[in-house]
């Protein structure tokens, strides 16, 4: 035998499903625009000068609700920075546009209380922003099924009453840390098979047995992120066996304490334990459901009638029906017969401990919605499924309606995050433009400058009274800055005509090209000193005096 024998897993969630890790969405990851939410990281988003300043002043101010609004008022750089979207049920969608960074309460000593909108998020791959179905979550579904199998054949001695009482009882029938048959039993993470269409909705709470004038139950009213159910083979993975290779007989000291009980794992025969534990729960949550008139009909009935199909399957441990996540009830993680549920009771009052909760959560696009919802957490799971199952195929096409919006949804993001790379391109090839055309000027004026600095001095002093003589302006006799003007082209003059370096043709370039300035056009010359010397100086240039 293999020392590793590894199976392949597709998952299809049946009902929404919520793995959460303890993350919230925070105020300033997410924003919910029109009947979408939006996540994203605020660095990639492209701002306008008016939206950078915007930021600035909220983060600044350091007030959740300034920052909280200025992302419901700019959604669109955001949008198009988003890494995920989801699409939200029409009551949080209203709830967040009324309640979103608005003052829900004020305290005595002056002190506001925001609404911070907390949206429990599914567990979801940093790299891919994409829900994924934890190992551990599968293998702890599969333990308590194990669990109540083998409790079966070795009831306890006695009443299970604290915690110190259960770990006994289950190291009884599974084995301590260090021989616990499931350490053989490891299965990796499920990842996404497609784009992930998620829903953002309420987990609300009922009461099992309808009590006059309450039929909803004490648990406050949650917002979630969960998986949407219909989306068919959405996740696929390995699970890994284990087999203890002991025909060599090793010498261990201690090996009842050192190796489980069985040296290898069945995982079929696994399967079937986990079949008849959540069956029997389904079947039993399904006919509460429907004697409430809480559950969705149509899809109790294609559910119940894809079970019926799956049957010979499910006996044979080729396929496995899991319930998964938050809000499943405590009846599908604890052992019938033996179970101790905690039931909080009122204000005051000490709780008790039974064998049955006493309301069921259940997922809704409305928190007083009493019809039409859906249990939390129902997944099938195909094991080294080779083809493809129409029977499930059938079922996922039929309970598939709500996966439109997701999809169009998604089409959206596409389009607004093509149209922001668009924009970036634009915006590099404009940057690229303006930096080349920057450095080319650059150049430009290196090259002019070396140019000026290999002329000799009096070329150079030229070039500076034309680069000067435009912003000279005549305000009439006696301007200082036209006499001092002149005054600097007759020293300039005097200095060339004592530098035995000028030759005579250096000299007569140099009288052009000063009696080419319009000195006399633009009225500069006023004084009659100037203008008395000016002339004879130009004539000692040309060699003529």
């Amino acid at each position: 035998m293999k020392p590793l024998t590894r199976h392949t897993l597709h998952l299809t969630p049946l009902s929404p499903l919520h793995l959460g890790t303890g993350e919230d969405y925070e105020p300033t990851n997410y924003l919910i625009h029109g009947d979408a939410l939006y996540t994203f990281d605020p660095a990639r988003a492209i701002l306008n000068p008016e939206q950078e300043r915007e930021l600035h002043a909220a983060a600044q101010s350091g007030d959740l609700q300034h920052i909280q609004r200025y992302f419901r008022h700019n959604p669109k750089p955001y949008i198009a920075a988003a890494t995920h979207a989801s699409s939200v049920s029409k009551g949080i969608a209203a709830e967040y546009q009324k309640n979103y960074g608005e003052i829900v309460q004020r305290e005595s000593k002056g002190k506001n209380v925001h609404n911070r909108f907390q949206i429990e998020r599914t567990a979801t791959n940093p790299h891919n922003h994409q829900p994924y179905i934890p190992g551990s979550a599968l293998k702890g579904s599969l333990r308590t099924a194990l669990l109540e199998q083998l409790s079966g054949k070795k009831p306890p001695q006695g009443p299970l009453k604290t915690l110190e009482d259960q770990a006994r009882y289950e190291n009884k029938l599974l084995g301590s840390f260090a021989t616990d048959l499931l350490r053989l039993l490891k299965p990796a993470d499920l990842g996404a098979t497609v784009p992930i269409a998620t829903h953002i909705q309420y987990a609300t709470n009922h009461k099992k047995r309808i009590v006059k004038g309450r039929e909803r139950g004490d648990g406050p009213t949650g917002r979630r992120e969960t998986i949407q159910h219909g989306q068919y083979r959405a996740f696929h993975g390995d699970i890994t066996l284990q087999h203890l290779d002991l025909s060599h007989k090793p010498h261990l000291k201690d090996a009842a304490k050192k190796l489980p009980a069985a040296h290898s794992l069945d995982l079929a025969a696994l399967a079937r334990a986990a079949n008849t534990y959540h069956l029997r729960r389904f079947a039993r949550e399904a006919a509460l459901l429907s004697e409430r008139g809480l559950v969705d009909p149509a899809w109790l009935k294609s559910t119940q009638q894809l079970i019926d199909q799956l049957k010979p399957a499910l006996d044979a441990g080729s396929h496995v029906l899991l319930r998964l996540g938050k809000n499943g009830g405590a009846e599908s993680k604890t052992i019938d017969g033996y179970a101790q549920i905690k039931i909080m009771a009122g204000k005051g009052q000490k709780p008790t401990f039974e064998a049955q909760t006493k309301t069921v959560w259940l997922a809704a696009d409305d928190d007083k919605s009493t019809r039409g919802l859906l249990p939390f957490g129902w997944v099938l799971i195909e094991i080294d499924a080779n083809a493809d199952n129409p029977a499930l195929q059938q079922w996922s096409r039929a309970n598939s309606a709500h996966l439109k919006a997701a999809a169009d949804l998604q089409q959206q993001l596409a389009a607004a995050q093509a149209e922001q790379h668009e924009r970036s391109a634009a915006a590099q090839a404009a940057n690229a433009a303006r930096a080349a055309q920057a450095a080319e000027q650059a150049a430009a004026e290196q090259a002019e400058a070396a140019r000026l600095a290999a002329l000799p001095p009096w070329e150079q002093k030229l070039h500076a009274w034309q680069e000067e003589l435009p912003t000279i302006k005549n305000n009439g006799a006696g301007d200082n800055a036209a006499i001092q003007f002149i005054d600097k082209i007759l020293a300039g003059i005097q200095d060339v005509l004592e530098n035995p370096a000028a030759d005579a043709a250096a000299r007569r370039k140099l009288a052009d090209d000063i009696a080419a300035l319009p000195l006399k056009k633009r009225s500069l010359i006023s004084d009659k000193r100037q203008k008395e010397a000016l002339n004879p100086l130009l004539r000692q240039l040309r060699g003529e005096a």
